[in-house]
């Protein structure tokens, strides 16, 4: 496992030990035997968590396998309390997924992400940041150019965002995410006009254009089903990219909108249309919105089947509107899924 030391996280998480330390003493890596008590998983979790920070800052300590090993040892106990669905406190969501990415791979870190997202949701310390760092290191561990700018080259604040790097996010959400702002000087020329002050009332009728022309074969419940008719594509098209160039502009402000912009965008069939769609459900259910949060999970599936990955959130129903879930072992377990507001799923196995 690579030490992380080279590639950084602006903001890091260091601070958080700090934040939320419980002033606990260094453990051992060795995996334990099942505790028997939430609160004892909490200690744990936590206890794994200030290691991993204690290692962090005397990384000098420990050899590239040793400090390996370490890493290691800790991704794994804290996968196994997670899909044991032992995560009970927000604190646990948030320090599984800290320790989830410093994971081996982008499973890992999109885990890390839905996880730390959980604690984000009651703005739990840090974790609207990890938030944002878990996904910005999804995406470029996937091939894919970061948002938030939070993986950076360098040493501190010192040092500039790894590349690829897509800088377009407005600081209004950046701010929302806990994040600074790092776009590059060049940025003020190529970044949209922003529209005006009215624009954002636009959305519902976006809204209902976006609605209005469904996506072939794939008709929300809402339009009723119906196919689209000629012309209604390029309609439904238009208001997906008028609906971006509202929202990038760093107009939103209430729940309302940031839920209305992702709904417009989640009509899309790219995944960068989905993808902004699934971050600014996250904006949503930050704010408050009572529909965020499923928002956001069903968003989050629907990119990564766009991405040709498979879906973990267990948001496709079956024709009695059931939700259902495949085989995968990456389908995150049902005690996560209720963090986001989703029905209980029934299992199938997968034919993929």
């Amino acid at each position: 496992m690579e030490r992380r030391k080279a590639q950084g996280t602006r903001g890091s998480f260091s601070l958080a030990a700090c934040a939320l330390s419980l002033s606990l003493s260094a453990v051992a890596v060795a995996v334990p035997q099942q505790p028997e008590s939430q609160k004892q998983v909490s200690l744990e979790l936590a206890e794994l968590y200030d290691s991993d920070h204690e290692d962090q800052d005397q990384w000098e300590k420990y050899s590239d396998e040793e400090f390996g090993a370490r890493q290691l040892a800790r991704r794994n106990r804290a996968l196994e309390i997670v899909r044991a669905g032992m995560l009970g406190a927000l604190e646990d969501f948030y320090r599984a997924g800290w320790l989830l990415q410093h994971g081996v791979d982008s499973d890992d870190f999109l885990l890390a992400h839905v996880l730390t997202s959980v604690a984000a949701f009651e703005d739990v310390v840090l974790a609207r940041f990890g938030s944002a760092a878990t996904l910005d290191r999804f995406l470029m561990e996937s091939g894919r150019a970061q948002l938030f700018g939070t993986q950076f080259e360098g040493d501190g604040r010192q040092g500039v965002p790894t590349e690829p790097y897509d800088d377009s996010l407005p600081d209004s959400l950046r701010e929302l995410f806990r994040c600074e702002s790092v776009k590059r000087e060049q940025a003020a020329e190529a970044s949209p006009k922003k529209p005006k002050k009215s624009a954002a009332k636009e959305l519902a009728k976006l809204l209902a254009a976006a609605r209005r022309a469904p996506k072939r074969g794939d008709a929300p419940a809402e339009a009723g089903g119906a196919q689209a008719a000629p012309g209604e594509a390029g309609e439904r098209v238009a208001a997906i990219e008028r609906a971006k160039e509202i929202a990038l502009s760093g107009e939103l402000e209430s729940k309302e909108e940031y839920f209305t912009a992702a709904s417009i965008l989640a009509a899309g069939e790219g995944e960068g249309d989905l993808l902004l769609a699934h971050i600014f459900a996250l904006a949503s259910a930050f704010r408050g919105h009572d529909d965020g949060r499923a928002l956001a999970a069903d968003t989050l599936d629907r990119m990564l089947c766009a991405m040709k990955r498979a879906p973990i959130m267990g948001t496709k129903s079956d024709k009695a509107g059931d939700a259902v879930v495949t085989g995968s072992d990456m389908c995150v377990h049902e005690a996560v899924r209720a963090a986001y507001g989703l029905r209980a799923a029934k299992a199938r196995k997968s034919k993929d």
